[in-house]
């Protein structure tokens, strides 16, 4: 298969389908709903709204997470999200099947119909830079991707996203160290298709690479030196103190070149989707034997301290 047939290939299998994108809105309607019914109760401002790749539509299909998030004003504070904010949040879906998770401040974490629903009590502010917490940033970021990218560019997002999957570097995770879902975006907000991204990266991507967007540092060098010593740098659109890309490793980022352009020399579909062989003892042993070499062990004992 030549490179289109490869990513249409690709793309219909990823792209969400019309029932999967209609459960999602009635499950995100279901939980919209109780959310303003108890926040009504309880007399607080506050308005609920879908976050992350729902929200951008730039979702895989059968990756059904929904992110639901609770804004108060500013002036409530950090402290009182994680008591009262989180309290309204908790008397509005506790009946349902969920757990309690942690990130700076507690959220709620739902499973409504094998889909994960996390909702979080967030900040309403005026700019990214107020940002009081990590999740007080994300509808700044919702709200950029939303206006700078078209409906092709979403599904190049998806192939892009996909890509990163198949040679193990999404995700901003400590384990993955690789490439976030907003970082993965902004890739396509600055090159605009999957192709042309893979162009730029096997061909001018190194060490210390720039992206800067909105154009926030006057020069390059004024970046790398807010931003020293790190292997990949993209600057937040809506905070230019902040590094995107900041999780992404020197492993990750070496993959991803390498994978670039070995794609773009042979375009092939386990790029997205590795093939993963069954292996064996037996299989092991009739390879070893193959090989007519001998195998010698050497245990050494741990020593005490």
């Amino acid at each position: 298969m030549n490179e289109n047939e490869v990513e249409r290939k690709v793309l219909e299998k990823i792209k969400p389908k019309p029932d999967e994108v209609a459960k999602i809105n009635k499950i995100f309607t279901y939980v919209k709903s109780r959310l303003e019914n108890k926040i009504r109760e309880y007399g607080v401002e506050a308005y609920v709204e879908l976050e992350g790749s729902v929200a951008k539509d730039t979702w895989l299909s059968g990756e059904w997470d929904l992110d639901v998030f609770v804004l108060y004003p500013k002036r409530l504070g950090k402290q009182w999200i994680k008591s009262e904010g989180f309290k309204i949040i908790f008397e509005a879906l506790k009946d349902l099947p969920h757990e309690i998770a942690y990130a700076e401040h507690p959220y709620i974490r739902l499973n409504i119909e094998n889909v994960e629903v996390d909702v979080v009590p967030a900040l309403k502010h005026d700019h990214a830079w107020e940002a009081e917490t990590v999740v007080d940033r994300t509808p700044f970021h919702t709200s950029y991707i939303k206006s700078k990218l078209s409906k092709e560019e979403k599904d190049q997002v998806r192939l892009l996203k996909r890509f990163l999957k198949g040679i193990g570097v999404y995700g901003a995770e400590i384990k993955v160290s690789g490439f976030s879902g907003y970082l993965t975006e902004l890739l396509i907000v600055q090159y605009k298709t999957f192709r042309n991204t893979l162009s730029n990266v096997a061909k001018y991507w190194k060490p210390g690479f720039v992206i800067d967007i909105e154009k926030h540092y006057p020069r390059v060098e004024d970046a790398k030196k807010r931003f020293k010593d790190q292997p990949l740098i993209v600057i937040d659109p809506v905070d230019p103190k902040r590094n995107v890309a900041a999780a992404v490793s020197m492993k990750s980022l070496s993959t991803f070149i390498a994978a670039s352009k070995y794609y773009l020399k042979k375009p092939s579909f386990n790029f997205f989707y590795p093939r993963v062989e069954k292996v064996s003892v037996e299989n092991i042993m009739e390879n070893v034997s193959k090989r007519k070499t001998s195998l010698i062990f050497i245990v050494f004992h741990i020593p005490k301290k």
